[in-house]
């Protein structure tokens, strides 16, 4: 099975589809009997700041003990594999030497002993599941591996990359090119058959003969929308689309391009909107000798729960609706609903019964521009936390402390933050960027930078190089997210055609700025060197003090008055005074 690194799709079946795992966006495990609907495991990691990008679960059967053991595999973005035992709720190992970047892809070998990783770097490795230790390591691509897939009988794998191709396992050597020039985003192969997706909603497929290591092009499959997972088993493809919908094509039955498929869609629970219930993952089960016959495991939320559903496929080229109850609807195919639509008297003309088509697909619509992610279904699962513990521990908050929490507004987490990133990179909104950028919290950012895709991280790289140009403020707050973003996503940046010319700017406006670091930095010695010549406590302390008073005009004008009332006084005390001609004063009697 071939599945893309996508956050909003972290989940895996086991190789069996007994067990179905999930990985909430707040890194919580959780796993699932598909045979009960119930949960059986749970696992949270004790670093609240740990982030996966990827996961696989299997169902090991031990020797010499009665329970098997449920084994989760996690890979991050820093290119480390860890190994959960679900049962148990604790980590058994860790390994940090197989990837220097991030592990895109996890797949168990069919009896779980051996798990298949593949990397951002191009590397591959085989681990054992009981201790983590590396069986074999080596390079499978020179570009960034999309995705990866492993034959049913464990010989080859295939490896979707920008030169898509398919490798021995015992040579470790390329067998064949996949004969495309489109990057490869998804890749699933039997025995028998390779199919390949590259973005869109094609999905090419090609025969592939282990003897004599040849490709051949077969048919191209079409999609409404792009996939997200693709499997194949002998003849049968499967995939699921971005919208939640299950493709299952029969290459026996179908032939050339455009082949006819059969869907399964998950119908809309009343009163709610279209597109609340959502397929999230789906897994071929079951097969005929004679590959006309499938069963499908479907895992689907409904009423903000968990439910799974086996179909079968019998009748090819007809939608298959399961209720919110479980119930099963067969929808008849586009002639079958012209030839209903004839005999309830409709009109005759093929415009008015592609209307009519059209209508009645309307009611079963797989899409709307409005409807929830996957990350948005998943968080709806309250995997971080029951309902139950939340209700504890509001009753073991105090009523002060709910006034002092509900007081203070509560910062943004980092899937806030990754949804808003989103949002304002696919509406080309700057200012809505930037409030996003003002948050300088560093889990945050780590976080949110790692749920990316490739896609979204050259756009933030253009909006970053971009702002980095201006001064101030906004600059202080773009480096942290700039280098956050170039540490765990270096990998998707140095894959796309046009790194090279926003590296080009970066590296240009970067030197440009640090050029006048040595000059700004000799000017600032200098000035230190002078001021601490200056020494204030050596200042003279008998100098006179000059003490300047202020008056104001009415207090200037009594002054004056006064003064010359003083000189008119004493002048005339001098003009009484009898005086010899000498100046002397004359004595009286």
């Amino acid at each position: 099975m071939g599945k893309e690194t996508n956050p909003e799709q972290s989940t895996s079946f086991s190789p069996d589809g007994r067990y179905f795992a999930v990985l909430s966006p707040e890194s919580t495990l959780k796993v699932w009997d598909t045979r009960s609907g119930e949960i059986v495991a749970e696992w949270k990691d004790s670093d609240s700041a740990a982030v996966y990008s990827s996961i696989a679960c299997s169902n090991l059967a031990k020797k010499g003990k009665k329970k098997n053991v449920l084994l989760v595999a996690l890979g991050t973005p820093t290119g480390d594999v860890l190994a959960v035992d679900a049962l148990a709720s604790k980590k058994i190992w860790t390994d940090s030497s197989c990837h220097s970047g991030e592990v895109v892809s996890l797949l168990f070998s069919k009896n779980g002993d051996l798990l298949y990783t593949a990397g951002a770097d191009g590397a591959m490795s085989v681990l054992s599941s009981d201790n983590g230790e590396a069986k074999s390591k080596f390079k499978s691509s020179k570009k960034r591996i999309n995705s990866l897939s492993i034959s049913h009988d464990e010989r080859f794998v295939g490896v979707a990359s920008k030169k898509s191709r398919i490798v021995g396992l015992d040579s470790k050597t390329e067998l064949a090119k996949i004969p495309s020039d489109g990057h490869g985003h998804l890749i699933s192969l039997s025995d028998k058959i390779v199919v390949c997706s590259y973005g869109n909603g094609e999905i090419h497929v090609y025969n592939f003969n282990s003897g004599n290591r040849s490709i051949e092009v077969n048919t191209v499959l079409d999609m409404k929308h792009a996939p997200i997972m693709l499997e194949c088993n002998s003849n049968m493809v499967l995939s699921v689309s971005n919208k939640g919908i299950v493709y299952v094509w029969n290459i026996e039955q179908s032939a050339g391009a455009g082949a006819t498929s059969s869907k399964i869609k998950i119908k809309s629970e009343r009163g709610k909107k279209k597109g609340s219930a959502m397929v999230l993952s789906a897994k071929i089960v079951e097969l005929d000798d004679e590959n006309k016959y499938v069963s499908v495991l479907v895992a689907y939320m409904a009423k903000d729960s968990l439910k799974f559903e086996n179909v079968e496929i019998k009748d090819w080229g007809k939608e298959i609706t399961i209720g919110p109850e479980g119930k099963v609807n067969k929808t008849g195919s586009d002639s079958e609903l012209k030839e209903k639509s004839k005999k309830r008297g409709a009109p005759d003309s093929d415009s008015e019964n592609e209307e009519i088509v059209d209508k009645a697909r309307e009611s079963d619509m797989e899409f709307i521009t409005d409807e929830p992610t996957m990350a948005e279904k998943l968080a709806s699962l309250d995997l971080a936390i029951g309902e139950k513990e939340k209700e504890k521990e509001r009753e073991d908050i105090g009523e002060s402390d709910r006034r002092l929490t509900a007081s203070v507004a509560n910062p943004p987490s980092a899937d806030s933050v990754h949804i808003l990133i989103k949002q304002a990179l696919h509406a080309d909104d700057q200012s809505l960027l930037l409030d996003c950028v003002y948050n300088k919290d560093e889990k945050v950012i780590a976080k949110s930078i790692s749920l990316l895709t490739p896609a979204d991280v050259i756009k933030l790289m253009k909006f970053f190089v971009l702002m980095i140009q201006s001064r101030g403020a906004i600059v202080a707050c773009v480096i942290p997210w700039l280098r956050s973003l170039i540490h765990l996503k270096a990998s998707s940046i140095v894959s796309h055609d046009s790194s090279l010319s926003l590296l080009n700017s970066l590296y240009q406006l970067i030197d440009a700025r640090v050029s006048t670091f040595g000059s700004a930095l000799k000017l600032s010695t200098c000035i230190d060197y002078h001021f601490t010549e200056i020494d204030h406590d050596e200042a003279d302390e008998d100098a006179p003090v000059i003490i300047y008073e202020d008056k104001d005009s009415d207090e200037e004008e009594e002054a004056s008055g006064e003064a010359m009332e003083t000189d008119e006084e004493e002048s005339g005390k001098d003009i009484d005074a009898p005086q010899y001609s000498d100046g002397s004063e004359v004595m009286s009697d």
